[in-house]
């Protein structure tokens, strides 16, 4: 895809709100040449008559900013990311957006005590498949693999077993599910043998997390390479995903098995975003995070052609569906014949909470930069994510005591201890979701860009953006795919 050049940005005069020269509410007066003919008594009566219609026809052109979108701050959820304090310091909306983006991200990213114990819990689960078990092995999937996983995220695991019983999923998933029970691994566990991928779930009992155990599904592996891979290539992919899924997940659609959107088929959704955006391109991705989360929202919750258009990162575009589903396609580019959303069947309530999340995001954004920088008034510091997002309190007590756990030692007193090197990090993917911040941005050529430079979208003015032909619209009958480079 052809990188979006410096004119196709907005310029920072866009979120000024000076829109005088386009005030359709102003009213204006003529004073006609007659008027010096009027007694001096009617004359002044005239004028003042007319500098108070002025007076109250200006004072109604300034409409008072939706304020609906500030209900959130009395209902009592928490929003632990957000420094108020800071955001009053941006230049502009733009700006002040991507900070709390930057805010949120810092917060949702897995820390190392927490990764720590992921790990611990990996480890007693692995130890207890090779009692049952002895030739197989236990690997870890999904976005613990990529570090792309919210503190609430379950592990995903694989056990590969090639014995003479491996083809009968469920006996060997619930041999190893009574064997949890047994060893105290796990209190309650759940078989879920009819499932198109038969799993076991349960939560660990040591560290609470809750776990998922597949048998023989070598291309949830695979997809965690690929994802690595992307994440090298679009640094704002690991953040726009983290806090995509978040919100999914406060909306209770981010279990497949429900019906929701699944990890994997979240990051190829962003992905495609970011590949396709006609206005932000990878290099300006990081300083332009929230107007990608807004545009991610406008994107899946009410452009996006679902009936005739599916997503193919491998490909850098789309691709037209064989059948009218009202779900969305997303090809797995490890496996083009693979719909990694072919479980999704709740997309429609996907899109609804999506587009709801959009209009209350950008009334906030509204709001706010009319309050702001248009009547000149002193910003507040309120959270703009938060209208939309918060965290749970049963969340952040978790995360407290999985930390008291790792900082008491506690660990080291459960079985499965003595074999397990604390010390021993898998994975570098955190670096590869939050150290992009810190890097410097470059132009075309190469060169450093100074942070005054950065311009920010919020707003779209290219018709293309939502126009005929393009998979970004889905009210359009004869839909055209491009052909992206």
């Amino acid at each position: 895809m052809d990188s979006a050049g410096p004119s196709t940005h907005l310029r920072e005069k866009d979120f000024t709100g000076d829109d005088s020269d386009t005030n359709d509410d102003y009213i204006a007066f003529d004073i006609s040449d007659n008027e010096s003919t009027k007694s001096e008594l009617d004359s002044a009566h005239d004028k003042a008559s007319r500098r108070n219609t002025d007076h109250e026809s200006k004072k109604s052109s300034k409409r008072p900013p939706d304020e609906s979108w500030k209900r959130y701050i009395d209902d009592g959820l928490t929003r632990p990311w957000a420094k108020d304090f800071r955001y009053r310091k941006a230049r502009n909306i733009g700006e002040r957006l991507n900070m709390e983006m930057t805010d949120l991200v810092e917060y949702l990213s897995p820390t190392e005590e927490e990764h720590t114990m992921r790990r611990f819990a990996v480890h007693r689960i692995r130890q207890c498949a090779q009692m049952v078990y002895p030739s197989c092995t236990v690997e870890v999937f999904g976005s613990f693999e990529t570090r792309l996983y919210l503190p609430t995220s379950d592990i995903d695991l694989v056990l590969f077993y090639d014995g003479k019983d491996a083809r009968d999923t469920t006996r060997v998933l619930s041999r190893l599910a009574d064997a949890l029970r047994k060893q105290g691994i796990t209190y309650t566990v759940q078989v879920i043998a009819k499932a198109r991928v038969p799993i076991i779930k349960f939560e660990e009992t040591f560290t609470g997390y809750q776990i998922d155990v597949s048998l023989n599904t070598a291309n949830g592996v695979h997809s965690a390479e690929v994802v690595k891979e992307m994440l090298v290539q679009a640094p704002a992919l690991g953040p726009l995903t983290l806090i995509f899924k978040h919100l999914l997940g406060l909306l209770k659609l981010n279990e497949v098995f429900t019906g929701g959107l699944g990890s994997y088929a979240v990051v190829l959704m962003v992905m495609s975003c970011l590949q396709t955006h006609p206005k932000v391109d990878m290099s300006d991705a990081m300083d332009n995070l929230g107007v990608i989360f807004v545009d991610l929202l406008e994107l899946y919750g009410q452009h996006f052609n679902i009936y005739n258009v599916g997503i193919d990162v491998a490909k850098k575009g789309f691709y037209e569906k064989m059948e009218t589903r009202n779900t969305f396609a997303v090809r797995d580019p490890t496996d083009a014949s693979n719909d990694v959303s072919r479980g999704s069947f709740n997309c429609q309530q996907i899109r609804i909470a999506l587009k709801d999340a959009f209009n209350t995001l950008t009334r906030a954004i509204t709001s706010l930069n009319r309050q702001v920088w248009d009547f000149h008034k002193k910003d507040d510091g309120i959270s703009l994510l938060g209208c939309i997002i918060h965290v749970d309190r049963q969340a952040i007590m978790h995360r407290s005591q999985v930390l008291d756990a790792y900082t008491s030692q506690q660990w080291k007193d459960m079985p499965g201890a003595e074999t397990f090197d604390a010390s021993d990090n898998e994975s570098s993917a955190k670096e590869q979701v939050i150290v992009h911040k810190q890097q410097d941005v470059l132009d075309k050529k190469g060169k450093r860009r100074s942070k005054k430079d950065i311009v920010y979208v919020l707003e779209d003015e290219d018709r293309e953006f939502k126009g005929k032909g393009n998979a970004w619209s889905s009210g359009e009958d004869d839909l055209s795919l491009p052909q992206l480079a």
